[in-house]
């Protein structure tokens, strides 16, 4: 995994700097007493805190410590996590067959498709299992989230120690892992030097933005500079978005949508004005992130809005927040929160898929086709979420664009893709494709990871050996259109946050945005918005 081999970079510069300052030894009893396998996660959270706190060099080999405990415990957790996952797999076997035996026989017997059936023993064995799954997947995702936090502490401490010393830092960095034949050690430590919030750092940044040839690194130079100093870094990304790979011109515009500025916003409308496909969809929203509008990817609209506002234009606005009376954060209760996102969904009224728009060339229809799809999609009608799914990812697929490349994943216990790879749109692709949309059964659990992971490696089925011969910067997919009614409950995992860190990852290389349509009031809001907000996607709720 990509944050293992980052951390795997960030132990080496720890261990030449600890190497150099030889650490205090009881500041590495104190912490290792208290950084251990069961303290709660914020215990060490506070420690990570402390140790970035000191401003002195002895920290640095403690640090390290630490972050090496907790590589450890991810790869013990993640070892853990695969027995139990291996465990289930029978008793989901057993359970699905003796299911799908049951629901038969009522629909033999002239009954609809039940939605429940009696508690038999192996149903309570795959409930325990899933729950001690879940658990496991949780504590990963927990720890990960550390190593995240420990890196970003690693920057505060390099940042606040004296200058002789983080000169030692840098020549040690530029001298080795940024100057390494590998790609993957460049764009590590180039993710490290991202997280040092320092004039040095940011010169590193540039200078490298402009000497490095492989998208695949470039897009991590670019993000680190999203944030810093705009007179220094907007000219930089302003050049990068001249570049011929799409991947790099979405990671530059991921940095501009951190560095809010007047500038900001004039450059991204002169990309709109002339960039066809998925990065419309970009410039859209980094100028709604500039400016709280909703104008979608209308030129002309943005235009007009900031001929008229630009002058009085003071920054972005700020996120709005349910507090009580005492000025505390309120999160309202599901059913409230539900018909909240349903209303800002319905107020963005867009034309495409359950109203999100996106120019994309390249997209793929991720649709959850499990048992509860068979629900009634509103209080009138006997149309199920399912019919209102199918209708409108055929309106979609019927509208694509002839050449444009795109693919469906329809899932419930299981995945099923309509081509192995991402197909040519024409005449008759467009109606072969819906009838596999009209011959979709729906039936069984959720199985949304697996889904997703098919998704995004349909991007690279078929790519040549040669990583950016295709111009565009070698994916077959930069975007995904993901629906679903209710919570991930089968496949390789099922644990929202340890779904959403994986999709990060796969995210980082590959920039495809994941668009989201939560569908009724059973689903994941949080989760389903967490994976638009994560990729710079749309989330609508229907």
């Amino acid at each position: 995994m990509r944050l293992l081999r980052l951390l795997a970079a960030t132990l080496v510069v720890l261990a030449a700097a600890g190497s150099a300052w030889s650490g205090d030894p009881s500041v590495l009893k104190t912490y290792k007493g208290a950084y251990t396998d069961k303290a709660y996660l914020s215990a060490k959270e506070e420690i990570l805190d402390d140790l970035a706190a000191v401003g002195d060099p002895k920290a640095l080999p403690a640090l390290l410590w630490c972050i090496d405990q907790s590589r450890a415990l991810v790869a013990k957790r993640e070892k853990n996590e695969a027995k139990l996952r291996k465990a289930l797999q029978p008793l989901e076997k057993e359970y699905r067959a003796k299911y799908e035996k049951y629901a038969a026989q009522q629909v033999k017997q002239g009954n609809p498709m039940p939605d429940k059936h009696p508690r038999w023993p192996v149903f309570e064995k795959v409930m325990k299992a899933r729950a001690d799954l879940e658990h496991a997947q949780r504590e990963i995702a927990d720890e990960q989230a550390l190593v995240t936090h420990a890196l970003a502490s690693h920057g505060k401490l390099i940042a606040s120690l004296p200058e002789d010393s983080q000169a030692k830092i840098r020549e040690k960095w530029v001298s080795g892992a940024l100057a390494h034949r590998d790609w993957k050690v460049r764009a590590d430590q180039w993710t490290l030097v991202g997280g040092v919030p320092t004039t040095w750092a940011m010169t590193l940044l540039v200078d490298g933005a402009a000497a490095e040839a492989d998208p695949r690194v470039l897009i991590w130079i670019l993000e680190g500079l999203g944030g810093r100093d705009e007179a220094t870094v907007l000219p930089v990304l302003e050049t990068a978005l001249e570049d011929v790979r799409w991947t790099v011109r979405v990671a530059a515009l991921g940095a501009l949508e951190k560095t809010p500025s007047k500038q900001t916003i004039e450059i991204t409308l002169a990309l709109l004005e002339r960039e066809p496909g998925r990065v419309q969809d970009d410039c859209a929203r980094v100028l709604r992130t500039m400016t709280g509008q909703e104008f979608g990817p209308n030129l002309a609209q943005w235009k007009n809005w900031w001929l008229i506002n630009s002058a009085g234009w003071t920054g972005p606005p700020e996120p709005e927040k349910e507090t009580d009376e005492k000025g505390d954060d309120v999160k309202p209760d599901p059913e409230e929160e539900w018909k909240k996102a349903v209303a800002e969904s319905d107020r963005k009224k867009g034309t495409g898929f359950f109203g999100i728009d996106t120019r994309s060339k390249r997209i793929v229809y991720v649709i959850d086709v499990s048992g509860s799809m068979n629900e009634k999609a509103g209080e009138s009608g006997d149309a199920t979420r399912a019919d209102r799914a199918k209708e409108e990812l055929r309106t979609a697929v019927l509208g694509l664009d002839d050449g444009a490349l795109f693919n469906i994943v329809f899932f419930a216990g299981d995945v099923r893709l309509w081509k192995k790879e991402m197909t040519i749109a024409d005449s008759e692709t467009r109606v072969a494709a819906v009838e596999f949309i009209d011959k979709m059964p729906v039936v069984g659990g959720t199985a949304t990871y697996d889904a997703l992971e098919a998704a995004f490696g349909l991007g690279d089925v078929g790519r040549g050996k040669k990583r950016g011969a295709d111009p565009s910067g070698d994916s077959k997919v930069d975007t995904v259109i993901l629906l679903s009614d209710g919570k991930p409950s089968v496949g390789e995992k099922t644990q929202p946050d340890a779904i959403r860190a994986d999709v990060l990852e796969w995210f980082g290389e590959r920039r495809i945005a994941v668009h989201t349509v939560a569908f009724g009031k059973d689903a994941d809001l949080d989760f389903m918005a967490g994976l638009a907000k994560d990729t710079g996607g749309t989330h609508v709720a229907k």
